[in-house]
């Protein structure tokens, strides 16, 4: 796919693995992307699955996180294992390593 979309490439859209994310700044750049997109999936042979797409969305779940309008922001869901009691000193150095993970969400995070 990357091969397929390479003059779309971080302009328009970005391609993790199996999935194709594209955005616009109008209704109607988008609709031209979309256009672009499908002749560029259908010249290399390649198919959509309609049941797995979603078009014309403001927030999208990829790889537990939500992106929306420029924002990343962790899923809540998937912060549930944070609520540990620590019962020693161990258990407490792996939580704040866990946590460090989410260091460039929390602002003067130390």
């Amino acid at each position: 796919m990357n091969k397929s979309l390479a003059h779309l490439l971080y302009k328009h859209c970005i391609v993790y693995l199996d999935d194709i994310i594209c955005w616009a700044d109008s209704l109607e750049e988008m609709e031209s992307i979309i256009d672009e997109v499908c002749a560029c999936m259908g010249a290399a042979g390649l198919k959509l699955n309609g049941e797995k797409s979603c078009f014309l969305t403001k927030r999208l779940e990829v790889l537990g996180h939500w992106v929306e309008e420029g924002m990343l922001i962790p899923d809540a869901e998937k912060l549930q294992w944070v609520k540990v009691e620590c019962k020693n000193v161990g258990e407490v150095r792996s939580l704040m390593g866990a946590l460090s993970y989410f260091r460039k969400f929390v602002p003067k995070f130390s």
